[in-house]
């Protein structure tokens, strides 16, 4: 944004602040960590998925139930595909692409509005699995 401020200022001949100048505003720095989890650790969590512990009872004594049959299922796509929450739960089986009964692929989400011949794998594709 600031060499956007800058462009007005220094081309065009606008007089204004560039507020987003770094004598302006301290910029704050970002430290990520990417964390995983083995598989071990990942099977472990599947292994408590299950209707026993997905009950939850409220201090009101009013009983929540977060199991659903399909949860175990969706982690695993999710770890396979490398899908968000969302791109998970939009996902159809014409997104998954087998071969012989292999799986060759599994569409992202982005592609639904490409025609279907655009939307064949490619090669490198074919040879995924």
């Amino acid at each position: 944004m600031s060499e956007f401020i800058n462009y007005f200022i220094n081309n065009k001949g606008i007089q204004l602040r560039n507020y987003f100048s770094s004598t302006n505003v301290q910029r704050k720095r970002i430290v990520s960590q990417n964390e995983t989890i083995s598989i071990k650790d990942f099977e472990r969590l599947l292994s408590v998925i299950t209707e026993d512990n997905g009950e939850q009872v409220l201090s009101t004594g009013e009983k929540k139930y977060h199991y659903h049959n399909w949860l175990r299922d969706a982690f695993e796509l999710a770890l396979l595909s490398g899908g968000r929450r969302d791109e998970i739960m939009l996902m159809k089986f014409s997104d998954i692409i087998e071969q012989d009964g292999k799986l060759i692929c599994i569409r992202p989400c982005g592609l639904y509005s490409l025609p279907e011949q655009a939307r064949q794998p490619s090669p490198s594709e074919r040879n995924f699995v």
